[in-house]
């Protein structure tokens, strides 16, 4: 196989633009230095612009008959495979063996008595009758128990209050009779459907865990504990070149202009939050969405000056082409981080379905995928999120309890909170 890092050999400069801004420098100094020797990193891609997927008369004149012929071997060896599938849940140990949706519902029958309002006991059984169907025809029953499980285990053993599932999962009474939502779905007339209906059947519900960041990392090790730990990690994020960054750094690469000429063009582009409706009404349309293409469209007298869309639609003006350029590297990931909530749990060993990675500060392996990658390849994503606002209440509560700032059930206490005290 060749060693191809982009589609076409035309790509080879987009590929550049993406080094220079990895490493901070520009094309004409990567030029200057090749031309007087000298090594810099990933020199080769500024050296030649044949790392692309050439052709198999291209391949023909690189290798033997021979060689090629054993290449349709060694591809006729491998088994045909799907890497995207359902979600895969993990098994949940209930007591004497029942069913995931009988212990379930044996949770929500436990405490319809003391949450239910007396003289609407058939309407919230009505309600409960249905979700329990959608969900068992869903089956749904491993994924509620789980995150019924993290909840109770934060509740009942660290004591974290408050600390239930938000969103849209509020709309759903089973999520309230057993303890993972505060609010009484009937009673504020929040709707299941937004949450999950039956026409979704082979997805998951999204429930968001908010937790003390002092006491999040234990929870995730409750969770990796019980299921396995080879079996549980976090996931990986990444950030992508949007409008702004895109022009920025294609300008930078091309060394044009300063840094305030550069900044005067993009004040002009949008954020893409603010124009997310906007994005996604061009991405059913067109089939692909552009911050900058859209920038043209809509500012086109304040970028005129240096760029412009002709009748045809094809960008025009000055600095067209480095305008053209970026519109074809928006969407490009830039970086890679940790999500900030994201936990995949999975059947087995994580590390023989998905690509995995050390974490550079607790060298912790966590999924090379991000979140929409994990979920297609049947991982199931769980958001357990730390947010610094619970820590107070749980610190004052602890203080109530105890006499003493100093936490019993967290690993630490924010300096900040023990100061403020």
């Amino acid at each position: 196989t060749p060693d191809a890092h982009y589609p076409e050999s035309q790509d080879a400069v987009d590929q550049q633009i993406l080094l220079c801004s990895i490493f901070g420098n520009t094309i004409a100094e990567a030029a200057k230095k090749i031309e007087t020797g000298e090594e810099f990193g990933l020199s080769g891609f500024f050296r030649s612009r044949k790392y692309f997927i050439i052709s198999q008369e291209e391949m023909s004149a690189l290798h033997t008959e021979e060689e090629l012929a054993n290449t349709v071997k060694v591809a006729d060896l491998c088994e045909a495979y799907e890497i995207t599938g359902p979600p895969r849940l993990p098994s949940f140990p209930t007591p004497n063996g029942e069913s995931e949706i009988s212990y379930l519902r044996s949770l929500c029958e436990a405490q319809f008595g003391k949450k239910v309002p007396s003289g609407k006991e058939q309407e919230y059984r009505e309600r409960l009758e249905h979700e329990l169907q959608v969900l068992e025809e869903s089956g749904l029953g491993v994924y509620f128990l789980v995150v019924w499980d993290i909840c109770r285990y934060a509740h009942q053993v660290l004591k974290c209050k408050p600390s239930y599932g938000r969103g849209s999962a509020a709309g759903c009474l089973v999520s309230y009779l057993i303890g993972i939502t505060a609010a009484d779905p009937i009673k504020y007339k929040l709707l299941f459907s937004r949450f999950y209906s039956a026409d979704r059947k082979g997805s998951l519900p999204d429930i968001d865990m908010d937790f003390p960041t002092s006491q999040r990392e234990q929870i995730i090790q409750y969770v990796a504990n019980k299921y396995g730990l080879e079996k549980v990690a976090q996931m990986s994020t990444y950030g992508r070149m949007q409008g702004r960054s895109a022009i920025t750094a294609v300008l930078r690469a091309h060394s044009w202009g300063s840094h305030e000429e550069r900044k005067e063009i993009t004040k002009h582009i949008p954020d893409e939050a603010a124009i997310s409706d906007e994005l996604q009404e061009m991405r059913e349309e067109t089939g692909e969405a552009s911050i900058i293409r859209w920038a043209l469209e809509n500012n086109a007298e304040k970028l005129r000056e240096w760029a412009y869309l002709d009748d045809d639609g094809r960008v025009r003006g000055p600095i067209g082409m480095y305008f053209e350029q970026a519109i074809r590297l928006e969407g490009t990931k830039q970086s890679r981080g940790k999500h900030a909530a994201g936990v995949v749990i999975f059947p087995e060993p994580l590390a023989e379905h998905f690509p995995m990675l050390y974490e550079k500060l607790t060298l912790k392996p966590i999924t090379a995928y991000d979140m929409t990658a994990v979920e297609a390849s049947g991982g199931i994503k769980l958001d357990i999120l730390g947010l610094t606002g619970l820590d107070k209440p749980q610190l004052a509560t602890h203080i109530a309890r105890t006499g003493s700032a100093a936490s019993s059930t967290s690993s630490r206490v924010p300096q900040l909170f023990a100061e403020e005290n």
